[in-house]
């Protein structure tokens, strides 16, 4: 509702002259990642049963990333006081970005393909995860390049999604007792 000069006094608006206006306002947000890193904590691993009997065991990673940002993964683990003590993985697990033009828009999600991934995990390294008090994923993430090798500002849209398949090829060392 809107009251302009509600006593007929001409030009003027009273103090309570007022107006109502609803919107729904979108912003454009852009953004460009130069070594971002981002650190998931990870619940308590037990793996005192298992270390025991696996010799190692490799991952098989099939993963699909919509997003417009390159992604390199790591575990790492921690002693009782926080300090770093080692990282699973041999080199970081990389992970590229869905593909950009100039403008920093993903050029066709269909066209992304899966990308296979092994990673080898070793009996030393199951005992780090064993004797670790925490650990952590970290994530560094870096703006996909377009075209013409450049790193634009990005945007984010709803379609954007990471899909992943995990399998598993252990190891181990089994004995029966067949009485």
């Amino acid at each position: 509702e809107i009251k302009l000069n509600p006593d007929n006094i001409t030009g003027f608006v009273t103090s309570d002259a007022s107006f109502r206006v609803k919107t729904k306002l979108t912003f454009p947000f852009k953004i460009k990642l130069n070594n971002l890193d981002y650190d998931v904590e990870m619940e308590e691993l037990d793996l005192e049963e298992i270390s025991k009997y696996v010799n190692n065991a490799k991952l098989f990673l099939d993963i699909k990333n919509g997003f417009p940002f390159d992604l390199k993964a790591q575990i790492l683990t921690f002693d009782e006081n926080g300090n770093l003590q080692d990282s699973v993985f041999q080199t970081p697990i990389f992970i590229q970005g869905a593909p950009v033009d100039s403008y920093g828009a993903i050029l066709d999600y269909a066209s992304i393909q899966y990308i296979k991934t092994e990673v080898l995990i070793t009996s030393e390294k199951f005992e780090v995860l064993r004797n670790a008090k925490s650990s952590k994923i970290r994530l560094v993430l870096n703006t996909s390049k377009d075209q013409n090798g450049n790193k634009p500002f990005i945007r984010l849209s709803n379609n954007a999604k990471l899909n992943m398949k995990l399998g598993v090829e252990a190891e181990a060392n089994l004995s029966f007792d067949l009485k």
